[in-house]
C-alpha cells in the first residue's frame, strides 16, 4: 500500500492502483470516513453499522437509520450498495422518502426519540415556570 500526501488531498494506492482519496482536514486529530469504503464489512457484519463511526459521521443518515432500519441494518446496507457510485448529496436524496421527523426535531447524532424527551420536558418546565411568579407559587 502507498499513501500519497498532497497539499488538499490524499491518495492511496494498492499494487499500483488508486483506491481512494480524502480531502486533507484540517487540523490536529481530524478524521475523515466515508460509510463506502465500509460496505464490504458491514454487509458481512450488519449489526455493527449501528455504533459505527461511518454512520454516526452523517448525522441525516443515522437518524434515518434509527428511525426505520434498526430492526434491518442489512436494507439499508442493501441500499448503500446499490447507489455507491452516488455522492453524498445524491445518496441522501435517495432517503428523502425516509426524512420524516416530528416536533421539527432535526436529524443529530443520538437517538431521535431522546431529543423529543428533552424538548418536551423543557416545555413542561417551561409551563411550570409560568406557574410561579417572583419565584413563589401562586
Amino acid at each position: 500500500m502507498t499513501v500519497k500526501s498532497y497539499v488538499d488531498v490524499v491518495k492511496i494506492y494498492a499494487n499500483a492502483h488508486f483506491v481512494c482519496g480524502h480531502k486533507k482536514k484540517d487540523g490536529d486529530n481530524e478524521i475523515s470516513i466515508y460509510i463506502n469504503h465500509y460496505l464490504h464489512s458491514l454487509s458481512k457484519k450488519p449489526g455493527a453499522l449501528r455504533n459505527s463511526l461511518a454512520l454516526k459521521s452523517i448525522p441525516l443518515l443515522k437518524s434515518i437509520f434509527d428511525n426505520h432500519f434498526s430492526t434491518n441494518p442489512k436494507k439499508i446496507i442493501g441500499i448503500l450498495i446499490e447507489n455507491q457510485d452516488k455522492s453524498m448529496e445524491e445518496l441522501l436524496s435517495v432517503f428523502k422518502e425516509y426524512e420524516v421527523f416530528t416536533d421539527g426535531v432535526d436529524p443529530i447524532d443520538t437517538n431521535p426519540s431522546q431529543k423529543i424527551i428533552a424538548i418536551k420536558t423543557k416545555e413542561l418546565i417551561a409551563g411550570y415556570k409560568n406557574l410561579c411568579v417572583g419565584g413563589q407559587l401562586s
